[in-house]
């Protein structure tokens, strides 16, 4: 028990490293992390208590070098605006409680929401099994079908294949399958 402790510190100390510092983003720590993971002497679910821990804590910690430096990462640049305009008018700690306050509150309610997902999904999954294909499909199609351009529509299209080439790639690999007990 202390080991997961100890391992949720270390993935929360990477995520303040990830938060704090600007362009060095949670997935590339992550996937640093799975490149040396069959090399490192711990489970699978040693490294992600690593992984949720780092993921967490960067969550909470990723918006205070784009409110005081104005280097918002991908995933936040819509949200920035706000703090922005608060920066400005020198109220930038009111702009990262703010901020952090938000990041609670979603914590929060995602913590309550996880019991009753945890008690519905088992119920609701057998029902829904022969379904989910068709709603993957529909969803592929509406995220593809939403780009403006042609050129946007090429792109889409070009990521699902590639991204799905690497899915089935990776499910294939001897040494991953191996190291994940499968």
């Amino acid at each position: 028990m202390l080991e997961f402790l100890a391992l949720a510190i270390l993935g929360c100390l990477l995520g303040v490293i990830t938060g704090l510092t600007p362009g060095l983003h949670v997935n590339t720590i992550a996937i640093l992390g799975l490149s040396i993971f069959p090399s490192l002497s711990i489970s699978p679910l040693e490294f992600a208590v690593v992984m949720v821990g780092m993921s967490v804590t960067h969550t909470f910690l990723d918006f205070i070098p784009a409110i005081f430096l104005g280097v918002p990462e991908e995933e936040t640049a819509l949200g920035i605006l706000p703090t922005h305009q608060l920066l400005l008018q020198g109220r930038a700690l009111d702009a990262v409680k703010l901020t952090a306050l938000g990041s609670l509150f979603g914590l929060g309610f995602a913590l309550l929401l996880l019991l009753p997902v945890l008690i519905l999904i088992p119920m609701i999954y057998p029902e829904l099994r022969g379904f989910i294909v068709y709603v993957l499909i529909i969803a592929v199609i509406f995220l593809i079908i939403r780009e403006k351009t042609k050129r946007g529509i090429l792109w889409a299209i070009s990521v699902f294949l590639i991204s799905g080439y690497l899915g089935i790639l990776m499910f294939d690999l001897r040494i991953l399958s191996t190291r994940l007990g499968s």
